[in-house]
């Protein structure tokens, strides 16, 4: 009997993350069975998710992760604004605009129109900044949506505190989609397919 070859997979978790980011934006009561499935026995049932559909987005970080969530966010039909510290900010597509600043300060949110956002991301790889910016951002308005990148798993605790509606642990999004795989291929082809196929009957895109 000759055994099976299967193709190696990949998991790119900044990819994964911002596909989920999409499937709650589209359909947060599957996203929340998604997570449930994929965290394995006798896990609870996680809160459900529900980034808002319509206004603008403010990102701190033009990284990995910045650079993902931009294009998802914009797949999606939202405004993004970056905050990115370097003096030349990097070059993003035409429709996005860039603030050249840190994102702790005062006056550069202000300058990001943090105000009249109603989605914001930490989303540096330095697991001081990302607090940071999340306590500056929430003194400006406490009800943002806010999603933030956890680099270390030893950062734990200090993410705990900060509370966030959304985090990316990119060596838990790596684990949980690999068990998604291997503990039924039926769970896996599912959360593949999900960011591709949305959910019938919902638009797929908004404006703001």
């Amino acid at each position: 009997m000759t055994a099976r070859r299967s193709t190696p997979t990949v998991v790119d978790p900044f990819d994964r993350f911002g596909d989920h980011l999409r499937i709650a934006l589209r359909a947060p009561a599957s996203f929340q069975l998604m997570m449930w499935l994929a965290s394995g026995p006798g896990a609870e049932l996680p809160p459900r998710s529900s980034p808002p559909r319509r206004g603008r987005w403010v990102v701190c970080g033009y990284g990995r992760l910045g650079r993902e969530l931009i294009e998802d966010l914009h797949a999606e039909g939202l405004e993004c604004t970056v905050v990115h510290p370097a003096a030349e900010p990097p070059p993003v597509e035409e429709v996005t605009t860039v603030v050249a600043g840190r994102g702790y300060e005062p006056a550069v949110l202000e300058q990001a129109g943090l105000a009249d956002a109603v989605g914001f991301v930490a989303a540096s790889d330095n697991d001081t900044t990302n607090p940071s910016v999340i306590a500056a951002a929430r003194r400006v308005d406490p009800s943002l949506f806010v999603t933030a990148r956890q680099n270390r798993p030893s950062s734990g605790p200090l993410f705990a505190v900060m509370d966030a509606d959304s985090l990316l642990v990119p060596t838990e999004v790596v684990a949980h989609e690999v068990y998604a795989q291997v503990s039924t291929r039926c769970c896996g082809a599912s959360c593949r397919r999900c960011p591709r196929a949305g959910t019938a009957g919902q638009p797929t895109s908004s404006t703001a």
